[in-house]
């Protein structure tokens, strides 16, 4: 049950019945104790609920339970630093009874601090107000309601944050399992202690157990090194940039109060995710890397389940696409630093149009130049007077899997890249190049040649969107990688060169099998996953993975294919 205790200033509305059970001395429970007070924004009456432990605010128009629930469902649902399970537990919790119980003498210390700020800088809520106008009423109460947390500033923010990840982490810890001794994902003996033998320090404050934090942190550091010694030759990213950063969550972010293992919540890995991504979201290509693949080792080392591998992945995945969505008009839509520079490339004038308005005091009207979709149709450059004929290879894979294509000549190599995604079935949720074996230069997509990714390759850099198919030479070996961490390696030979007028998209002319399973763990992982499919024994953990919807790796199906290049 939920309390939502008032005091004499609401009397009139609520009267003056005490509940029998309730009791605001004893010690209050996380989202199931509440108190209220009224709050005037622009000469209008609101009311301010505040949970006991957190400190969280919902705003209210009216004293219903069903407009609380309401908005605190509208507002708990923004928060992107817990999982949806977690929100929805939490929601449960808060909203499943709810009563109003009168009593005079309880008191909240970050109620009485709402108040005091709201009423010394009021024009701050008024403004908030203002900003929703036209919103659905939950809408703008649940934008209001961050107004009022935000207004106590970043460290109070930081500090809600902290208390509101503690409870969803331990009262809904999301608990990796440990995999049975039979299954094929286990490659890797494992040079460092199971976390679980910390298991009861869980949750308890850090400064109460130095020696038994300073032998986590150091069975952490050789968890990181031995994965830093995994990765391939190929691994795109610093080792030095993986080692920092997994040191800083494993080591820092999971010890600021409480001792906190790898497996203590798979939810804290989203978490430090968010926190990494609010300070730099430019880098989130790269904190995605590299947290996926720390647990994706986990799971090879048998610390934590496969399954539980893809469900910190997918954790991950759901909140970069919130994260980096627009608001208002743009809300669904997700851009890369490429998208938006062509954004401002092709739309000088709606750019000049909208420095104008801002000069003026206006707010500029943005909604032409930001009218297209956050994933457009993958299509390339105009027909040619030549054709590339090229045949594609997964490459350590049996049995074979491959495609013939064409694509025109005055395609971009990174439109070509795109097609090989698209061909082998990839979803597009890593970073890849393109190798020429005869030059050697490298051909990258404009983001991943920002200078933190120059100092740890020796080949040369080409802008893949400036560099046409045309330049290739017939005879010529390419070798795709696809996902730094999996690393799904495909060659790609240059069979035929025809002075035709090439194809509008790439046509795949004929293949062999499905292609990969993004983040099954590489092609070794898919390997196992063919001969366990084809003997009829795929791992349980596996299936609940994917849905126990399995693939069958044998199918190829050109004209799906052919469909997904041409946008259709």
């Amino acid at each position: 049950m939920t309390t939502i205790y008032y005091g004499n200033d609401l009397t009139k509305k609520l009267g003056k019945k005490q509940a029998q059970t309730a009791s605001t001395s004893a010690e209050p429970q996380a989202f199931s104790t509440w108190f209220i007070a009224p709050l005037t924004i622009n000469r209008k009456p609101y009311y301010l609920h505040v949970e006991a432990v957190t400190g969280f605010p919902v705003v209210t128009k009216a004293l219903t339970p069903k407009q609380f629930a309401r908005v605190f469902h509208k507002t708990i649902d923004r928060i992107d630093y817990l999982t949806d399970d977690q929100k929805f537990q939490i929601e449960s919790l808060t909203t499943e009874k709810l009563t109003y119980d009168y009593a005079p003498t309880a008191t909240n210390l970050m109620l009485t601090k709402y108040q005091q700020h709201a009423a010394q800088h009021p024009e701050e809520l008024e403004e908030a107000l203002a900003k929703t106008r036209g919103l659905p009423r939950q809408d703008s109460l649940s934008q209001l309601s961050f107004k009022v947390l935000q207004s106590l500033g970043v460290k109070q923010e930081i500090l809600l944050s902290r208390k509101l990840i503690k409870f969803a982490n331990s009262k809904f810890a999301d608990k990796p399992g440990k995999p049975k001794p039979t299954v094929k994902y286990v490659t890797t003996t494992p040079q460092f202690d199971d976390p679980r033998k910390w298991e009861k320090y869980e949750w308890q404050p850090v400064d109460q157990h130095p020696k038994i934090v300073q032998q986590i942190q150091h069975n952490n550091l050789q968890a990181i090194a031995q994965y830093v010694d995994t990765l391939p030759s190929s691994y795109r990213l610093p080792l030095e940039l993986v080692m920092d950063f997994l040191n800083d969550f494993l080591n820092r972010y999971l010890f600021i109060e409480w001792i906190i293992l790898p497996t203590t919540s798979l939810a804290e890995a989203n978490a430090y995710y968010y926190s990494s991504m609010t300070a730099q979201p430019e880098n989130y290509e790269m904190y995605t890397e590299m947290l996926t693949g720390f647990f994706r080792f986990l799971s090879k080392t048998g610390i934590i389940r496969k399954s539980d591998s893809q469900r910190v992945n997918s954790y991950i995945k759901h909140t970069s696409k919130k994260f980096l969505g627009y608001s208002s008009q743009r809300e669904q839509m997700t851009y890369t630093l490429k998208q938006l520079s062509s954004l401002i490339e092709n739309n000088p004038d709606a750019v000049q149009t909208a420095i104008e308005q801002m000069q003026n005091g206006d707010e500029p009207d943005l909604t032409n130049f930001f009218d297209q979709p956050a994933h457009p149709a993958k299509t390339f450059s105009a027909p040619s007077n030549q054709t590339y004929e090229l045949r594609a290879k997964l490459n350590d894979f049996h049995p074979s899997t491959w495609r013939r294509f064409v694509i025109s000549g005055d395609a971009s190599l990174a439109d070509l890249e795109e097609a090989m995604i698209f061909i082998f079935h990839g979803q597009f949720e890593h970073l890849y190049d393109l190798r020429n074996e005869r030059t050697n230069e490298v051909f990258e997509l404009p983001e991943a040649m920002d200078e933190m990714f120059s100092p740890f390759a020796n080949a040369d850099f080409k802008d893949a969107t400036k560099t046409n198919v045309s330049s290739l030479k017939l005879d010529d070996r390419l070798l795709f990688t696809y996902d730094f961490g999996d690393s799904w390696e495909f060659t790609v030979h240059v069979r035929k060169i025809t002075n035709e007028p090439g194809p509008a998209t790439a046509q795949v002319l004929s293949g062999k099998g499905y292609g990969i399973i993004e983040d099954i763990g590489g092609v070794g992982a898919l390997q196992e996953y063919y001969d366990d499919y084809k003997a009829g024994h795929v791992d349980p953990d596996l299936k609940e993975w994917m849905g126990e919807s399995l693939i069958d790796l044998n199918q190829f199906d050109k004209n799906e294919i052919n469909d997904l290049l041409r946008g259709e």
